[in-house]
């Protein structure tokens, strides 16, 4: 993550102390190990006068934490970047919106100036002042969209089908088993020698058919001579 402050052209030459305020959703880990702040290619200590950080790690699945940095732009400084690195959560299939496919929104963070006189050291007393300030006009960042690590939400139903599949051809099987009746005396020729039988022994039957009918018509063609 990254966050990169330019001052604009025409704007007065003096120091301008700054305070950025961004808030994550909880399955956004942040390392603050990695914190960097570098102004004109310079990194900032967090120990300097000029610079301080405040982070609020998210209790749960119901909150988000929050990042604060306070500092102070010189009058020689034209741009400051704040980058930190993080860590995407994995997330249960339950906790994904119905278009998990876009992503999650990330808010907007916040920039807002500080009175001219302001100190590391009385930062928590005039905090609200930092962002209460009549005169101050906060800017608001263009809100971000995360892609997350997605399941396979198709897993559910082909489980389901496989199961009742499996389920269905043990049940079936086992109840063929059980309720068959068994004839010791079962034909078990082939089922092509069975075929061939039947279709010779329907043969037999029309050719003694043909037979008897020849026989009774035989007698009457003699009286009639």
């Amino acid at each position: 993550i990254s966050f990169e402050i330019y001052r604009t052209l025409g704007s007065p030459a003096s120091a301008l102390g700054l305070c950025l305020l961004q808030n994550f959703p909880w399955f956004i880990q942040l390392y603050m190990q990695t914190y960097r702040l570098v102004v004109d290619s310079r990194v900032l200590a967090i120990a300097d006068d000029k610079h301080i950080v405040d982070f609020v790690p998210a209790s749960g699945p119901t909150s988000s934490s929050q990042l604060e940095v306070c500092f102070i732009m010189d009058a020689h400084i034209n741009s400051s970047q704040i980058s930190i690195d993080f860590q995407k959560k994995f997330l249960s299939i339950y906790d994904f919106p119905a278009d998990a496919n876009r992503g999650f929104d990330i808010p907007a963070a916040v920039l807002a100036p500080l009175y001219d006189h302001w100190e590391v050291s009385s930062f928590q007393t005039d905090r609200e002042r930092c962002y209460g300030e009549k005169d101050s006009a906060p800017i608001y960042s263009q809100t971000s969209i995360l892609r997350m690590p997605m399941p396979d939400f198709s897993m559910p139903y082909n489980v389901v089908a496989l199961s009742c599949t499996v389920l269905s051809v043990f049940v079936a099987s086992t109840l063929g088993t059980l309720l068959r009746r068994f004839d010791m005396n079962e034909d078990r020729r082939p089922p092509m020698t069975k075929l061939i039988d039947g279709v010779g022994a329907a043969v037999r039957k029309v050719k003694a058919v043909l037979c008897a009918a020849r026989t009774r018509q035989s007698p009457g063609d003699a009286k009639a001579g």
